[in-house]
Parts: structure tokens; sequence; C-alpha cells
């Protein structure tokens, strides 16, 4: 009897210091927020060809909109990209053509990096002082420590950074790829 209670015991301290360690496990690295959601946010870009702003709007799975506000030569433009293909439009001019003709620009670069990053539930988390970083594969996204909003984002292999401002969820995308804008 005093072997069974022996063992019954260590049995259930090393479970309990098993499930500890799990919990402790997950604080330590965490899955990323989820951003897979229709969202807008300002940002500042750097990347090779230049230096621009713009406005990002998800408006679906894998279709955005980006309205340019910088360079003054530029201010207004925007691009509807869906798997289709892009519409640029300024005011009451339009011009329509497939993806594929924009494939080497940092807006599809941008475009289809953040969409990667956000449907990616497996990406790493890393932790610093005050912030901690989503690592995607080719996308690394900052936050804040405690936010679930992102501040800045990196894709090193086409060496672009941007600095985001102003996001904003707009709406829930569901498993079927459905999406639902929340009315306030």
């Amino acid at each position: 009897m005093r072997i069974k209670t022996i063992l019954l015991t260590a049995a259930l301290t090393l479970g309990t210091l098993t499930l500890t360690a799990c919990e402790a496990q997950n604080l330590l690295s965490p899955k990323p927020p989820d951003l897979n959601k229709l969202f807008t946010f300002s940002a500042s870009i750097s990347c090779e060809t230049g230096n621009f702003s713009a406005i990002f709007t998800r408006t679906a799975m894998g279709s955005w909109d980006i309205t340019l506000t910088e360079p003054y030569e530029l201010q207004g433009i925007t691009f509807s990209r869906t798997k289709e293909g892009v519409k640029a439009s300024l005011e009451n001019l339009s011009a329509e053509s497939l993806t594929s003709e924009f494939s080497d620009s940092p807006l599809t670069f941008i475009t289809d990096s953040i969409e990667s990053a956000v449907q990616n539930g497996n990406a790493s988390v890393v932790y610093g002082d005050q912030s901690y970083a989503v690592n995607s594969g080719n996308t690394v996204m900052y936050f804040q420590q405690g936010s679930a909003v992102p501040e800045a984002f990196e894709i090193p292999e086409k060496q672009i950074k941007g600095e985001i401002s102003e996001f904003n969820i707009t709406g829930e995308i569901f498993r079927d790829g459905a999406d639902v804008v929340l009315m306030l």
C-alpha cells in the first residue's frame, strides 16, 4: 500500500510539472496574433526603387486596394489588386492589366508577403525588450509588447521596409474565405 501511495504521488507530481512546463513554453513562444482579417493601414515604405507612402486596404483574401499618398506626383493613384489582375485608377481614368505584369513591383511584393504572413499560423515569434517580431519566412512583422497591432514590416529578400501607422481592423474573414465588414 505504501509503494502505491509513493508511486501515485510521484505520478501526480510528474504530471503537474509536465503541464506547468507546457504552459510555460506557451507563454515563451505564443502563437502570432490573428491578423487574417480585413484591415487597413498607412505605411511609409523604403525599397531599392525609392521611398513612397500609401494606404493599404485588404478588401478580401488575396485582394488589396493601395492608394499612393507620396510622392506628390503619384498621389491619389489607386491600385486595386485581385488574383485576376490589377486595376490602376486616378479620378476618372483607369487601366487594367494581368497580375503577372506587376510581378516585379514593390506593391506586389508587399501585398503578397503580408497576405502570406497573416495567413501563416505557424510563424515564429521572437521577443525583444519592448517588442516582438513575427517571422513567417519571407516577411517579418514587428509589434510592441502586449499589442496585436503591427508597427512595421520587413521583407529582407527584397530589401523592403515599411513603417505602419493607423492600423485598423475593418472586418472578419471566415474559414471559407467569405468576409463580413463590421459596421460600427
